[in-house]
């Protein structure tokens, strides 16, 4: 019989495979940044980059990566901001022996758990650190509450610590949408398994940054850059791949993250942010 942990880490998983067509070691799994990227992988990195920018990540930097998929983004903290001392969490099984197989030299710790249990208090940090800054690049809508979330962060983050992380705010439109309207987009986030609670308008978001013990949040909208280019890659994608690929669960995963992304553009209803902010 399946477990239960073990049917939420196939669904959490991307078959990146589809996606860029290689066997990387540690390939990347997110939406991607296509305002100057054409190829997945391209796009990937460019996300992450914004999301090191906006921690103001440098070389004299301790940094704290949640939920960081199979890795690839720890070998670009070093890279590109020159951060020397890394640790990261990640729950699925997979991703972690992806990273075990090829480990990047600025990695300290890497620990398997379920950021959700620590965030609720089920779990305890696997150490007791302080960090300079805390990022999460396109996992922070898989999060259960984004209040428990930010407390907890802030908990791990020195005086003047910086957080920056993607993720998904309810639009301005939401107010003013059919009730019908907004129980289809909360389907649509279950199924994709983003929590409700973990959606909140921006004005709930910036109460939870300050409640949490963090200055005012800067909240850019990256709708166009991610999710519009996002579409548009997969809609390109799909003419390369042959029909066995296109008819794939794990192409149809794809398909359908595509289609979700279109409607909230199309709608207004929800917004894909990069939020930035420093502890005080």
């Amino acid at each position: 019989m399946i477990s239960r942990e073990n049917r939420l880490q196939k669904q959490l998983a991307i078959p990146v495979e589809l996606l860029d067509g290689t066997a990387r070691q540690r390939p990347w799994s997110n939406l991607g940044d296509w305002s100057e990227a054409s190829e997945y992988n391209t796009a990937c990195k460019a996300l992450a980059c914004r999301i090191g920018r906006a921690a103001n990540l440098s070389s004299g930097d301790t940094l704290l990566e949640l939920a960081c998929g199979h890795g690839a983004s720890l070998s670009i903290w070093p890279a590109e901001f020159g951060v020397q001392a890394v640790d990261a969490i990640e729950r699925q099984t997979q991703a972690l022996a992806s990273i075990e197989g090829d480990r990047p030299s600025a990695l300290r710790n890497l620990w398997q758990a379920d950021v959700n249990l620590i965030f609720s208090g089920d779990c305890a940090w696997p150490q007791d650190e302080s960090y300079d800054a805390l990022v999460v690049v396109d996992a922070a809508y898989h999060f259960r509450g984004l209040r428990a979330f930010l407390d907890k962060s802030s908990s791990r983050l020195k005086s003047d610590g910086r957080i920056a992380f993607t993720t998904i705010i309810l639009g301005s439109k939401w107010e003013f949408a059919a009730d019908w309207r907004k129980w289809f987009i909360m389907k649509l986030a279950a199924h994709a398994l983003i929590p409700a609670e973990s959606l909140v308008t921006e004005k709930d978001l910036a109460e939870s940054f300050l409640a949490a013990g963090f200055g005012s949040p800067s909240c850019v909208a990256l709708d166009r850059e991610v999710l519009e280019g996002f579409v548009r890659f997969v809609e390109r994608r799909r003419r390369e791949l042959d029909w066995r690929q296109r008819v794939s669960a794990g192409w149809w995963k794809v398909e359908a993250t595509a289609a979700a992304a279109r409607y909230l553009v199309r709608t207004g209803l929800m917004q894909y942010v990069l939020i930035k902010a420093v502890k005080v």
